[in-house]
């Protein structure tokens, strides 16, 4: 109930700022349903206009996006107030030294190109969710994958890790994916999911955007590495 109150509250105490433009990186966890126009949509409801641009192909990874004309284009298009990041879905859970080598030499280089282009962009890591039973084709070779938990968990240190690297942000929606009881029954698993979670995701994405990016700060969602 607290809760709600508080994202109910950062909704309605938001105010007028300038015109935000927001680019996004990544692929289908970001393209599904349209994300970055749904948020523009709640954006206008409210009054607030931002301006979005979203590059969003099937598997990307943040290596492909590195090396893409049309991704590098797009960053340089305009000086972005927030350009979101996010990987690949399984590549993050992967045990560390793999991370090292396969995801954190492209943030960091998205990273750069991004300043590059206008260093007040402030860079944001969109921490996506395990898997419901983990990913149980790299589970033999890599335990902490044989679960959800364990798959979520190596997603947070990895995207925490990117971010502290970078001086930038989290979006921790993956953790609004999380379990919260073991009770819940697989029967009723997928409705509790797609009815609550993703309606939930996308307000506090909303508040996240328009209030916290306008130097605001939104505790227990967007993170500030040390």
């Amino acid at each position: 109930m607290k809760e709600k109150i508080l994202i109910l509250a950062l909704i309605f105490s938001i105010s007028a700022f300038a015109q935000k433009k927001i680019l996004f990186l990544g692929n289908s966890y970001t393209a599904v349903n349209n994300l970055p126009n749904l948020l523009y949509q709640m954006a206008l409801a409210d009054g607030e206009t931002i301006i979005f641009d979203s590059y969003t192909p099937g598997g990307y990874t943040l290596q492909q996006h590195s090396n893409d004309v049309t991704a590098l284009a797009k960053i340089n298009s305009q000086a972005w107030d927030v350009v979101v990041l996010q990987e690949q879905s399984q590549l993050p859970s992967f045990p560390p030294f793999q991370v090292i080598t396969d995801v954190l030499p492209f943030a960091k280089k998205l990273d750069s190109l991004i300043h590059v282009n206008n260093p007040c962009t402030q860079t944001v890591f969109y921490m996506t969710w395990g898997r419901k039973y983990g990913d149980q084709g790299n589970c033999a070779n890599y335990p902490p994958l044989c679960t959800y938990a364990g798959m979520q968990e190596r997603l947070r240190a990895s995207y925490l890790l990117m971010a502290d690297e970078n001086h930038a942000r989290v979006l921790r929606l993956g953790l609004l994916f999380k379990i919260r009881s073991q009770r819940i029954l697989p029967s009723i698993y997928m409705c509790r999911i797609l009815v609550t979670r993703v309606l939930r995701a996308l307000t506090l994405l909303h508040a996240l955007f328009m209030r916290v990016f306008s130097n605001g700060i939104l505790w227990g969602i967007l993170s500030f590495p040390d």
